[in-house]
């Protein structure tokens, strides 16, 4: 079980809030943060590009 802060995820929590979340949980919740930070990087510097 991994510990998580609630408050990383959801921007209405205004102090921390810890819960265990299953190991799978945690993965996804890092991979998603992953993909949309990737997204971002693509969707935000393409307009950069020549």
């Amino acid at each position: 079980m991994k510990t998580i802060n609630l408050r990383d995820y959801y921007p209405f929590y205004t102090s921390d809030c810890f819960i265990e979340v299953p190991d799978e949980v945690a993965a996804m919740l890092h991979d998603f943060e992953l993909r949309e930070a990737a997204y971002h990087l693509r969707t935000y510097l393409s307009h950069d590009l020549p």
